[in-house]
């Protein structure tokens, strides 16, 4: 199996795409989040000088038992860096020899390793971050180290050798150690936010022909290794930005007795004027204020300022990015934000009997298409670019796209 040969191809490629990763998903948002300790437990297979076996016809006596560690921070939804620590037997039986001819050897023995991986993500990679993704596809490429002690036997004249011994012929000895490459394939299953359980396929090359302590043939030896184990996920997620609130309460709204016993309060359209056509701020996330226009009495609507703000009467063409539209409108604009994970100001705009929700507030429209799609990132699947006139909105033309 000539798999090492492609190692410099994959990596090339794999690099690539960790860059690209990094492009096209949130980050991050602290070294505390977002860690994952993960173990697996399954078989090994040896393929060397020492083997003459395919994958299946080794189930019948050459499959050792393995285990892996692993410990990853994903430093953004498709891209991780990790530790791993494995260890598991080294078996194999010999029967034919590169000539044809009938041979009797045997390998057994013990292999672990400490290596350094890059992992991706392949759905966050090409679909994009998904909380509520259950199953996703990962690979990685990763280089560390080595030990084993393993032994050879010819069992036709009782002739053994192991790992530290002399070469015949030489003054040199068979290692005990060297470099490892490992490369492969994962599939996970979220249970829940913070546990999930996979299934591995693990190729590890090592980069010296002393593991079945027989030199010749194939340059390099290897352990493939396939397992099933269970992930934990420390603090994860992506888009999220923790932020200190001061709760502020909210009025409840009058009785329809209490509206009916004062029809002068329904009349109050000035305020609703007010409230409806000037954006509204979350008021869970700025420091704002409730003050009541008519004191000792109940009003139908209350008007809310907003502290140390300049309005947001912006004059001429603004784009913005639309993350929701009702005909009735929201109790409290913090829904939004902690659905969506959002840090940043949410505006209301009433107009043509719609309440309408947008962030941003862009220049260009390019601009806010970058912004949309870091929106659609975080799970907004019906954003979209709108754009506004001296506040009003207006149709978006092709002339407004240049």
């Amino acid at each position: 199996m000539r798999i090492y040969l492609l190692i410099p191809v994959l990596a090339m490629i794999f690099f690539s795409q960790i860059a690209n990763a990094q492009k096209i998903n949130n980050k991050s948002s602290s070294f505390g989040d977002n860690w994952e300790l993960n173990y697996n437990f399954g078989f090994s297979q040896f393929y060397g000088d020492a083997s003459s076996n395919g994958f299946f016809k080794k189930f019948s006596g050459e499959l050792g038992i393995a285990q892996s560690f692993h410990v990853k921070k994903h430093f953004t939804a498709a891209f991780a860096l990790g530790l791993n620590g494995y260890y598991g037997c080294a078996k194999s039986h010999k029967t034919t020899s590169g000539s044809g001819s009938a041979v009797d050897f045997t390998l057994a023995g013990g292999y672990g390793d400490i290596n350094i991986r890059a992992y991706l993500d392949l759905n966050s990679l090409f679909w994009g971050y998904n909380r509520n993704r259950k199953i996703s596809i990962y690979t990685w490429l990763g280089f560390g180290y080595g030990f084993w002690d393993s032994g050879l036997t010819d069992n036709s004249n009782g002739d053994y050798q192991e790992s530290g011994n002399i070469v015949t012929g030489t003054n040199d000895t068979y290692k005990k150690g060297g470099a490892t490459v490992p490369i492969g394939l994962g599939i996970d299953y979220r249970i829940n936010d913070n546990w999930s359980i996979n299934a591995v396929g693990d190729y590890r090359t090592i980069l010296n022909d002393d593991l079945d302590v027989w030199r010749g043939g194939a340059k390099f030896d290897n352990l493939f290794f396939m397992g099933f184990g269970v992930s934990y996920h420390i603090n994860p997620g992506f888009g999220k930005r923790k932020t200190k609130t001061r709760k502020v309460k909210e009025s409840k709204p009058p009785k329809e007795k209490e509206l009916e016993d004062k029809p002068e309060q329904n009349k109050t359209s000035p305020e609703k004027k007010l409230i409806s056509d000037v954006p509204i701020y979350d008021l869970d996330f700025n420091s704002t204020r409730i003050k009541e226009k008519k004191k000792n009495q109940k009003p139908a609507i209350e008007v809310l300022e907003i502290e140390a703000r300049p309005k947001q009467t912006v004059q001429g063409i603004v784009y913005r990015v639309q993350i929701l539209a009702k005909s009735q409108r929201l109790a409290n604009l913090s829904y939004l934000r902690k659905r969506y994970n959002l840090s940043e100001d949410i505006l209301e705009i009433h107009q043509d009997g719609v309440y309408r929700y947008s962030v941003g507030a862009f220049p260009t429209y390019s601009q806010a298409v970058e912004h949309s799609r870091k929106m659609k990132n975080k799970g907004v699947s019906d954003a979209f670019v709108v754009v506004y006139k001296d506040g009003k909105r207006i149709k978006l033309t092709p002339e407004l796209k240049k």
